[in-house]
């Protein structure tokens, strides 16, 4: 046994010291193009976002594609032209779709590299949200389940287009607005330590010794608006009775300061499909049930763009046409179950105070 041993641990430090250790460089990954288009039946602007994949070990690492010509076509010899607004970001105004046309975009990158186009999309109607409603509900946490949060689920019934295909989807668009008060801001006395006045410059004021606190502009950062979309995909496809769905949770509002600091305007939106489209969010939520939540899906799905001279040339993301029904559901701080803590007194400027926040009033803000 002694002898054996003694082989083992010889032939071993024999074959473990001759292994140098494996350094694996870092991965070969070449971004890809992504698009994130809509166009509805709905009078107004259409965007169209582009951008490039991201590594899944650096999922932040998306840049926005600049420069590119785009072109909307429908099935009748039509053509609009998007201009770009922002980095990326592309819009065609004061244009609505058609039920029953078929439309198909082409992008043309700024260096002539490529040339990629959407598969046809016929534009179906929206059909109708024929009810909805807000449910309070609410759920325990923190130690020994101590603390309640509150919030509103919200569901609907709907029907579909007699001659569509019954592929529908369901978002949410949520809209509140914050007021702070970064003119009620303090430093330390350099003498004392003691709070003084230290207005934002963005409040509007100015501090003088003797006067106190004096308004000499409008203040640019005491109310914002934050804008907030569907976490996730909510979609339906055509296995139904008579065009119709009943109970579809299509999302929730959290109660907080926040959310009911004035009011929380909640747009409720159903979209046609068309079945590739539908298919493409069939493989979003899939991904989303397997991986990440915090990784961009939509960057990571082929949808129905494709490289005109190149069909290997992977894109991700999707071009959709859609007719569209919207609701829209007011909640308001009487609606909290219980007191909520004012932020009166906060001092931040709104715009840092919530990612995302923005000074731009919405037009349809009242």
């Amino acid at each position: 046994m002694l002898v054996r041993s003694f082989v083992f641990c010889f032939v071993y430090s024999v074959v473990g010291g001759c292994i140098s250790p494996l350094e694996i460089g870092p991965v070969p990954y070449t971004p890809r193009l992504v698009v994130d288009g809509l166009f509805t039946d709905q009078q107004g602007t259409h965007y169209i976002t582009l951008s490039t994949s991201a590594p899944t070990h650096n999922p932040d690492s998306i840049n926005r594609v600049s420069g590119a010509s785009i072109s909307l076509y429908d099935d009748v010899g039509n053509r609009w032209n998007y201009t770009e607004v922002a980095r990326g970001r592309y819009q065609i105004s004061n244009a609505k779709g058609e039920t029953g046309r078929t439309y198909h975009i082409e992008i043309l990158l700024n260096d002539g590299s490529a040339t990629y186009r959407s598969t046809p999309q016929r534009m179906s109607g929206s059909g109708e949200i024929s009810d909805i409603s807000a449910d309070l509900k609410s759920y325990k946490h923190g130690p020994e389940n101590a603390l309640t949060d509150y919030f509103f689920e919200v569901t609907l019934n709907a029907t579909s287009d007699a001659n569509s295909e019954h592929f529908l989807r369901w978002r949410t668009i949520g809209t509140y607005e914050i007021e702070t008060h970064p003119e009620l801001a303090t430093k330390p006395d350099p003498a004392t330590g003691a709070p003084v006045p230290d207005p934002h410059a963005c409040s509007g004021y100015i501090y003088d010794p003797e006067e106190g606190l004096v308004q000499v502009k409008e203040c640019t950062c005491c109310k914002c608006w934050v804008t907030e979309y569907s976490p996730s995909a909510v979609i339906a496809d055509n296995s139904i009775t008579e065009n119709t769905y009943n109970s579809i949770m299509v999302g929730t509002v959290s109660i907080d300061k926040f959310r009911l600091f004035r009011k929380y305007r909640l747009q409720v939106e159903q979209m046609s499909l068309s079945e590739d489209v539908y298919r493409f969010w069939q493989r979003v939520k899939s991904q989303e049930a397997g991986e990440s939540i915090f990784q961009a899906n939509i960057s990571k799905v082929k949808g129905n763009i494709y490289n005109v001279a190149d069909p290997e040339d992977e894109v991700f993301g999707v071009f959709a046409v859609s007719g569209i029904a919207t609701e829209i559901l007011i909640f308001r701080r009487a609606d909290a179950p219980e007191p909520l803590e004012s932020i009166e007194e906060i001092t931040t400027p709104c715009y840092q105070l919530i990612k995302g926040a923005t000074k731009v009033k919405p037009s349809f803000w009242k």
